[in-house]
């Protein structure tokens, strides 16, 4: 990837000098980038895409916390590809007229992939290109956001069902000494988290079974320009919102929303059994905890995972990085995307 930094202040490095404009607004849960998009897209002519993988799904609407205003309304519309006949294609339209792409594209028995994201930006980033407006990208899952921008050479790797439905059966000792005696070295590579979570061990797996692996060259990191903005928070604080935000997600029918998945829990893909809210409510609808402990469990969930993405984001050097309690942070944050967003291309 070639990078041109046009050193304006302290903030020019944050600016990759390419071709078509794109805005990606990262960080951790809770921190507000939702807001700030909309935000963003009031001022300037954007559609945002969500980058986040549980809000794809259909039906995930306050666990996984799209937190869409009442009035935002969806529309579908169909896209001449046979290949894309298995995402559900449309947007939700908010009060200012923008559009909100990639919520509520396959069912919850659907699995979905990095590669299925990477299929669905570059037909929803073209569209809205096409529209002359302003891709806005954010979400908090870093490898659907990195996977744009980067070579991941295992990304067009297919997913293996029978071999997914095997290894289902497996817990993750099993798998870890699976995967050791068939990769000790790519085992050896992953952190205490990875070698705790099913579903990046079966993925693992699934990826050193499949010979050759397939070099992939990262298909839009010479297309766009892209301005990073990350958002941040002392500890304390986001915590304080991760709090706030949770018991809102339970008074808003976190449960009962949790109850009608659970009835098809055999069927839900893997991703959405493992997802923070979701994991802890099913586990306290088993009977495993009780309820004050599914919230308790929830919300240091909630937390590792905010931990993980600041880790996630913070390797890559080009994000903007804002405090969201050092005061004027739309301003701030306004003034930055207004003077790049003005300039003349190339």
């Amino acid at each position: 990837m070639h990078f041109c930094l046009r050193l304006n202040d302290n903030l020019g490095k944050c600016i990759i000098a390419v071709m078509k404009k794109l805005l990606a607004i990262v960080g951790p849960t809770g921190i507000g980038k939702t807001d700030l998009a909309y935000f963003l897209s009031g001022l300037i002519n954007a559609s945002i895409i969500s980058a986040d993988s549980i809000q794809i799904y259909q039906g995930l609407d306050v666990i996984s916390g799209k937190d869409l205003p009442k009035d935002a309304e969806f529309q579908r519309f169909k896209v001449s590809n046979s290949h894309n006949s298995n995402y559900s294609f449309g947007y939700y339209k908010i009060f200012n007229g923008t559009k909100i792409y990639l919520l509520d594209v396959v069912t919850p028995s659907q699995q979905f992939s990095v590669f299925d994201f990477n299929t669905l930006f570059d037909v929803i980033s073209n569209l809205i290109i096409q529209e002359k407006k302003l891709p806005i990208l954010t979400g908090g899952t870093g490898f659907y956001i990195d996977s744009i921008f980067q070579n991941i050479d295992t990304i067009s790797i297919p997913q293996n069902r029978i071999l997914r439905e095997k290894l289902e059966n497996l817990d993750c000792k099993s798998l870890q000494e699976l995967l050791q005696e068939k990769d000790a070295q790519k085992f050896g590579k992953m952190n205490n988290s990875d070698r705790g979570n099913k579903r990046r061990l079966i993925r693992a797996i699934e990826v050193v079974g499949f010979k050759p692996l397939l070099e992939v060259k990262p298909q839009y990191a010479d297309k766009f320009e892209t301005l990073f903005i990350g958002l941040n928070a002392p500890r304390e604080i986001l915590k304080s919102r991760i709090d706030a935000r949770v018991e809102k997600r339970l008074r808003y029918g976190a449960l009962d929303e949790a109850r009608r998945l659970f009835e098809q829990y055999h069927n839900l893909a893997a991703q959405i059994k493992t997802a923070s809210g979701y994991r802890q409510l099913f586990e306290y609808l088993k009977g495993n905890y009780s309820f004050d402990e599914a919230v308790v469990k929830w919300k240091r969930a909630e937390y590792l995972n905010a931990k993980k993405q600041l880790s996630w984001f913070k390797k890559n050097k080009y994000i903007c990085w804002f405090d969201i309690t050092s005061g004027k942070l739309e301003n701030r944050v306004k003034k930055l995307v207004e003077d790049w967003y003005n300039e003349r291309e190339g």
